[in-house]
């Protein structure tokens, strides 16, 4: 059941990702999940869903499922069906994000010299390093612990630049701070392939606190990032930027208009500073979504 209450907005919100993690002993099924799938509330009408962790000797599951609508008036139901031995791979993990999703990045990857995108675009992010920055979780609770840890300037994660990565655009993501900054300025995220002239996400050592750069400039989207998760959405149309801490809208400004993605350490951009924390679940969207989004 999906509480009415906490879809955010007046209206219905369509086709929206929702989070479903959990750890049940219930849960046990194929050794990849397989078998598990969701419907809509009749229980016929099968919805897309996108499995980033399961673990069939505890049950513990972390997936993405598309509802079709999320009503703020009355609640969702949404079903889940497991348990059928004979069942073939049910996951359609890029029919869950619609077409203004240009890449989704759960950031659980344990090895290898890419981050990949669960859309169907497959813009994966490369590594700085081999196996660098290196995952953290471990699963047991729910899956949706797992994440990717940022902990020196070689860590880092480049997205190619290219044409969905210009004009209006939704970037949200969850990130935690795990030390006290030291040194210059770290970079959270940039929207630049150069390192200049358009919008950052930057930590300021002195205060551990997040702030925006454009042109410059710094404007505080958060006095302090402490050690749990929090969310961080910017959503930028021509020269507006709108940015939110934990689901509040924080300042709305302008900046220029920027190409590629970088998050993590700025070595991939010329900078010297270093995140020192972790991300999961980055999303970038090509428009602006709306604040209920």
């Amino acid at each position: 059941t999906i509480d009415h209450t906490k879809v955010a907005g007046s209206g219905s919100l369509r086709d929206f990702p929702v989070l479903f993690s959990a750890a049940d002993p219930d849960l046990r099924a194929l050794a990849n999940g397989g078998d598990i799938l969701f419907t809509a509330a009749d229980g016929v009408t099968k919805l897309a869903h996108g499995l980033v962790y399961y673990d069939a000797h505890t049950g513990a599951i972390t997936a993405w499922v598309r509802a079709p609508q999320l009503s703020p008036a009355a609640d969702t139901f949404v079903y889940m069906y497991f348990g059928n031995p004979s069942a073939s791979g049910q996951a359609t993990p890029g029919a869950v994000w619609d077409s203004g999703y240009r890449s989704v990045y759960h950031l659980g990857d344990a090895s290898g010299a890419s981050l990949r995108d669960s859309t169907a675009n497959g813009v994966d992010l490369t590594r700085g390093e081999q196996n660098r920055p290196a995952r953290t979780g471990d699963g047991f609770d729910s899956g949706f612990d797992l994440a990717q840890r940022f902990s020196a300037s070689s860590d880092f994660a480049m997205r190619p630049s290219d044409d969905a990565a210009n004009g209006p655009a939704t970037l949200s993501l969850w990130v935690r701070r795990m030390e006290d900054y030291d040194g210059a300025r770290s970079g959270y995220v940039t929207r630049s392939a150069t390192g200049s002239g358009d919008l950052q996400f930057r930590s300021t050592p002195e205060s551990n606190s997040l702030a925006a750069q454009f042109d410059g400039s710094y404007r505080t989207v958060a006095a302090s990032v402490n050690t749990a998760w929090n969310h961080v959405t910017l959503t930028q149309s021509g020269a507006a930027v709108k940015t939110y801490f934990n689901g509040a809208l924080v300042e709305s400004f302008t900046t220029g208009s920027g190409g590629g993605l970088t998050f993590g350490g700025l070595g991939s951009i010329g900078g010297s500073g270093s995140f020192l924390g972790e991300f999961k679940e980055v999303h970038w969207s090509a428009g602006e979504r709306s604040a209920g989004w």
